[in-house]
């Protein structure tokens, strides 16, 4: 989900649809792209930056972000805390595994 303010509509994606809401009127809208564009797309994330969030995971306090750069085609992973999105750590990961093929899952006993 990401706030376009050319539209003042937020914008929700999924695999193969795009959403828009009104916030005053609460309103959803569908966007069906395969209809319109005759192709198959998979929409799996937005951006109103350089920097698109592909996978997001929280817990115990924590947020473990997949993060692309477009510009440098960077993927990388942070651990930042989720009250202050402070970094804790960042890995660069986009040289060792293809973009779109990574995931954030958290592990047992707090791991």
């Amino acid at each position: 989900m990401c706030w376009s303010s050319t539209l003042h509509r937020f914008i929700v994606i999924t695999n193969d649809t795009i959403f828009t809401i009104d916030k005053n009127l609460m309103a959803i809208e569908r966007c069906d792209l395969n209809q319109h564009a005759n192709i198959y797309r998979n929409w799996r994330s937005g951006t109103c930056s350089n920097e698109c969030i592909d996978d997001l995971c929280y817990k115990n306090g924590k947020l473990a972000i997949i993060i692309f750069h477009q510009p440098t085609n960077e993927i990388r992973l942070d651990l930042r805390s989720s009250t202050t999105l402070d970094l804790i750590w960042s890995i660069e990961i986009g040289r060792v595994v293809p973009r779109r093929t990574t995931g954030c899952s958290w592990l047992n006993n707090d791991e």
